[in-house]
């Protein structure tokens, strides 16, 4: 992608916005915290109860216990 700065904007010395995106680092994903699934959808079929939804912190395996 290219870009430059717009002449209508000579008052800005600042940096831009892609320079600012381009300062920013990955980190790795907190992996010894509780989990946190946040708002997770929920179905319901039969008698079974399925949860759907993206692990933001954590970790969950299976056979552990999860309570909602």
């Amino acid at each position: 992608m290219s870009a430059s700065r717009s002449p209508n904007m000579s008052w800005w010395n600042g940096p831009t916005v892609l320079d600012t995106l381009d300062e920013f680092k990955v980190s790795e994903l907190p992996k010894d915290q509780a989990a946190a699934f946040p708002d997770p959808g929920r179905y319901r079929f039969d008698e079974r109860r399925i949860l759907a939804g993206r692990v933001e912190a954590g970790s969950i395996k299976v056979g552990d216990r999860i309570v909602f």
